[in-house]
């Protein structure tokens, strides 16, 4: 009977060990240098969309609260270093007669950008960057706007939170003093 129960046993395991063995036959590999993922690529065209909201500060003058939205495109270079321009459309939610002499609430930024990161992203879901903004705001004058901010995702697929300054000279002033200080909180997406 022992001598019966180890046969039986042997028999089960190597009927086992036969049930695992296949011979799959996989499809031929494709040559990867055909195919390029964007997303690991460290140079190559990149595009930023930004919503921003914020406020003058002013202590002599009443303060003007604006949103803004911005679409940025340009070359990255590696990821401590992107140039591009960009354009949007600026709106002042207040625009009483000593802020601007415009009527009009709506003016539109045209700008070229800086940014880059300060430490490297890929082995980090968080990474600090920086951005700065110079140009030129339709109905207003020159600006400029550095940011300081993390970005949050991929490498070349990310959610930004920063905090901006603002310079800005408005030609139209009514006043004497022709610049504004402003401090800005800005969301965006970047690809």
């Amino acid at each position: 009977m022992k001598k019966t129960l180890i046969l039986f046993c042997m028999i089960a395991m190597s009927s086992v060990a036969m049930a695992q063995y296949r011979d799959v036959k996989l499809p031929p590999e494709t040559p990867r240098s055909r195919y390029h993922d964007s997303d690991l690529a460290d140079k190559g065209f990149w595009t930023a969309g930004e919503f921003s909201g914020g406020s003058t500060l002013s202590s002599a003058f009443p303060c003007a609260q604006f949103v803004q939205l911005t679409w940025t495109a340009g070359y990255r270079f590696n990821q401590y270093i992107r140039i591009g321009a960009g354009l949007g459309g600026k709106v002042y939610v207040n625009n009483g007669p000593k802020l601007r002499a415009y009527d009009s609430n709506w003016t539109a930024p045209f700008f070229v950008n800086a940014r880059g990161n300060f430490m490297a992203q890929e082995d980090r879901g968080f990474s600090p960057y920086w951005s700065m903004n110079v140009g030129y705001v339709v109905k207003d004058g020159f600006f400029m706007s550095p940011t300081l901010g993390i970005r949050y995702g991929a490498m070349r697929s990310d959610f930004l939170l920063g905090i901006s300054y603002s310079l800005n000279r408005i030609d139209n002033w009514p006043t004497v003093d022709k610049f504004t200080h402003s401090l800005m909180l800005t969301l965006g997406y970047e690809y």
